[in-house]
Parts: structure tokens; sequence; C-alpha cells
């Protein structure tokens, strides 16, 4: 069963078991944009509708613009980029929202990692990252 994790005007994003697939409200359309180890845990959609970020494991930036390709793993694409998703080193997003200046997306990571729990922001063209504020358990990147 399909649970809709985002909406906005003209798209939806849903969810069904670790696959993550964008609705286009006016089509019916319907692509692959993700697949999450663990199922993913939120989504956004910018104000703008130029791009989506999904998270859980991780977190995948879906360019909303043509061509619409369907998500792979392990391929480089121009439609999406995926961060903080090596095997070796995941980062557990709980939370996304965007910043006033549309291409800043500020994220939550897991207050259960010792490590990494805190507030950061990216920059979803460049994937520039900040440390944006305090962190949970008063841990973080050091």
């Amino acid at each position: 069963m399909q649970k809709t994790l985002a909406e906005s005007c003209n798209y939806k994003i849903l969810d069904e078991y670790e696959t993550v697939y964008l609705l286009f409200k006016n089509t019916g359309k319907i692509v692959i944009i993700g697949d999450f180890y663990g199922d993913p845990e939120t989504a956004f959609i910018s104000n703008n509708e130029s791009y989506c970020v999904v998270g859980g494991c991780g977190l995948i930036i879906y360019y909303l613009k043509e061509p619409f390709y369907e998500f792979e793993y392990n391929n480089k694409c121009k439609q999406w980029k995926e961060v903080f998703r090596n095997l070796n080193d995941v980062w557990w997003i709980e939370d996304i929202s965007e910043r006033s200046d549309s291409k800043i997306v500020k994220f939550t990571v897991d207050s259960d990692d010792g490590i990494r729990d805190g507030i950061y922001e990216i920059d979803v063209f460049t994937l520039n990252i900040r440390r944006f504020g305090a962190n949970h358990k008063g841990r973080g990147i050091k």
C-alpha cells in the first residue's frame, strides 16, 4: 500500500516498500525516483517544483525536469544525486525542509547517530554542506 510522503501543486511523492515514486497529478504518470534500505523517512518538494529530496538511508535529490529518468542504483545521472548513502558511512535522515532561497535544504540526522546527529544544510546543486544548528544529544561532527 502506497503512502504519500510529500505533495505539491503538480506532484506527489509516494512510498511503497523501500521504493519511492513521483506521481504527476495532471496525467497520472508515475516514475521511480529512489529506493531506500529500510524505507524512506521523509520527503520534500521545493516551492518552485524544480527538485525534490527524499531522506532515510541518506538523501536522494531528484531534479524535476525532462526527461524524468527512473532511478537506478549505481547509475550516475544528471536527473538525481545520492548523498550520505555510502554503505560504510550512512547518514540516517529523519526530517527535510527547504530554506527560503530554494536551493538550500535543511535536514536532520537521526538523534541515535552518536557521531553526526544534528541539523545541517545542503545546497542541492553544489552539494556543499554545513552544520546548521545544535544536535539532539550535545554531540556531532568534530
